[in-house]
């Protein structure tokens, strides 16, 4: 896929999100947590990883707050350097710092957490499509964590932003499920599934 399709669906993407009125995102992380939690993988899974949600981008806290609460492993991403991202335990969301590159972090005296812990992932996109295909942020964090593993993965998108098709190319990792606020998408070609 062209580098330069990436970099102007990022930039169109960047601008529908700044469009959204406020009012409109507000609640979103509850319908959102709603969706997620009502998987059977999340239902199943022991230790889940999830994204700290910044700026517009969908709310993970009442995600946090239920993994939480339903004593699951709960371990969140901390970018080291670039394009390398571990995972580390995360016991409350008080207890967050702020991380490399301004993003919020679990605190350096938990453990990490080791991809073959992990049995559920939730992750961020720029956009995604009804395929499970991801357009990231395109420092490639994610993609070269997610290749470390296997476990499931569901990304959260606003509705607005999904694409008939996102461009990724082979180091692009699919997403095993794609949540809007909207409804619940799995990939086509995992299990012939698709609208739930």
């Amino acid at each position: 896929m062209d580098q330069m399709d990436k970099k102007e669906r990022r930039r169109q993407a960047r601008q529908k999100l700044a469009a959204l009125p406020e009012q409109a995102l507000a609640g979103r992380g509850r319908l959102f947590a709603e969706r997620l939690t009502a998987l059977p993988e999340y239902r199943q899974a022991r230790t889940i990883f999830c994204y700290l949600s910044v700026e517009r981008e969908p709310d993970t806290a009442p995600i946090l707050r239920q993994a939480l609460a339903e004593g699951k492993v709960v371990c969140a991403p901390v970018c080291l350097e670039k394009g390398l991202m571990r995972a580390r335990r995360l016991l409350s969301l008080e207890e967050l710092e702020k991380g490399p590159y301004g993003i919020p972090a679990p605190p350096e005296s938990q453990p990490w957490i080791e991809p073959e812990q992990i049995d559920f992932a939730v992750v961020p996109c720029m956009a995604c499509d009804e395929k499970g295909g991801r357009l990231g942020h395109g420092a490639g964090f994610y993609d070269r964590f997610l290749a470390q593993s296997r476990f499931f993965r569901a990304a959260l998108c606003h509705e607005e932003l999904l694409l008939p098709q996102a461009p990724t190319d082979a180091l692009d990792q699919p997403m095993d499920c794609v949540i809007t606020q909207e409804r619940t998408l799995r990939r086509c070609q995992r299990e012939g599934a698709g609208l739930l």
